[in-house]
């Protein structure tokens, strides 16, 4: 599955549930999707639509993305996301 459209599944489960969310932020609360991206490339990227990010504001989630590079080997990455040597 695409990044894109994993984001867009999961925010039609949420945008079903706005009420919730709503209260979730009001009382304090934070959400976020957080990203692992490992890439092949020295190079490499990706744009968001505005309309997900819209929809992703309008439901007060962030979007976090860790970036891992061609050098990274996914089995140096400790499951706090550190580096181990």
């Amino acid at each position: 599955m695409e990044l894109l459209e994993a984001l867009d599944l999961q925010l039609c489960h949420l945008e079903e549930r706005k009420a919730f969310m709503t209260e979730f932020s009001s009382s304090g609360g934070s959400a976020e999707y957080f990203v692992g991206w490992f890439v092949t490339e020295s190079s490499s990227g990706h744009s968001f639509p505005p309309s997900v990010m819209g929809r992703m504001a309008t439901l007060d989630i962030e979007l976090g993305l860790d970036i891992y590079g061609p050098d990274m080997k996914r089995n140096q990455l400790s499951l706090d996301g550190r580096v181990s040597s």
